[in-house]
């Protein structure tokens, strides 16, 4: 079964089995988060953490864009992913 992207936020988002990041890691399960849009300086961070220097990450499969990003989300399901993540969204440090 295939479901589309817009099937999938309208019927899936509003279980209580998908959280968002700060509610993950308010659980004690995670110390550190790091972000995509700072892979490189996020990862070389990660490994001096844990005592790898130098650690850095392929880039294997680059691509995407805001029209891939525009055919996907319309505004009413930018506004339902907003809302179930707002929290997210707010101190993580994103725009709506």
């Amino acid at each position: 079964v295939c479901f589309s992207f817009k099937y999938f936020v309208e019927n899936f988002l509003p279980f209580p089995i998908s959280f968002g990041q700060v509610e993950f890691m308010s659980g004690g399960r995670m110390d550190w988060q790091g972000k995509m849009e700072h892979i490189d300086d996020h990862f070389k961070e990660l490994g001096e953490r844990i005592g790898i220097e130098g650690a850095t990450v392929p880039k294997l499969n680059v691509g995407g864009s805001v029209e891939v990003y525009d055919k996907f989300y319309t505004p009413e399901l930018k506004e339902m992913v907003y809302e179930r993540f707002k929290e997210d969204f707010e101190q993580l440090g994103y725009d709506k």
